[in-house]
């Protein structure tokens, strides 16, 4: 194609991720990797079925280092069980996702979406709670000299 009829086209949207990632808080982030990941497995769900091996192969490799960055994340001497119990959740994921890889099978697929959808679902809750808590007015601090009580017999 001659530089004359190669199409350009403008995405607007291009770099918003990116400004999400480096405008957002911790919860946020996660919240973020989170619904990054359920899109590359559903991605790599999509183009399994459709029989299109290289585009499945790259949306799982998304996925793998998504789900490394998460792992990444975990803090065990601050998170204790709960930093564990995630670490062991996303070896689960990876295995599943290698095994979809590996086999050209759609369940584990399946599989790392149920599993991970109700943490993502959690983590986007703690995030609109947040955002909502900071978008809340202050409360009005108590000053004495404003408040006057009616006193009936």
């Amino acid at each position: 194609m001659s530089d004359q009829t190669r199409m350009v086209f403008f995405n607007p949207y291009k770099g918003q991720l990116e400004q999400q990632v480096l405008s957002a808080d911790p919860i946020e982030l996660v919240a973020i990797v989170f619904g990054q990941l359920l899109a590359a497995v559903a991605e790599a769900r999509r183009h399994l079925v459709a029989g299109d091996r290289p585009a499945r192969s790259r949306s799982i490799s998304r996925a793998f280092g998504l789900l490394g960055e998460l792992g990444q994340s975990l803090n065990a001497a601050q998170g204790g069980d709960l930093a564990r119990n995630l670490r062991r959740l996303y070896g689960f994921v990876g295995n599943r996702l290698a095994e979809a890889q590996s086999h050209e099978l759609e369940q584990p697929l399946i599989d790392s979406i149920r599993t991970l959808e109700p943490l993502w679902q959690a983590w986007e809750e703690l995030r609109q709670a947040r955002a909502q808590e900071m978008n809340a007015p202050a409360p009005r601090e108590f000053t004495g000299a404003t408040m006057h009580l009616a006193l009936q017999a």
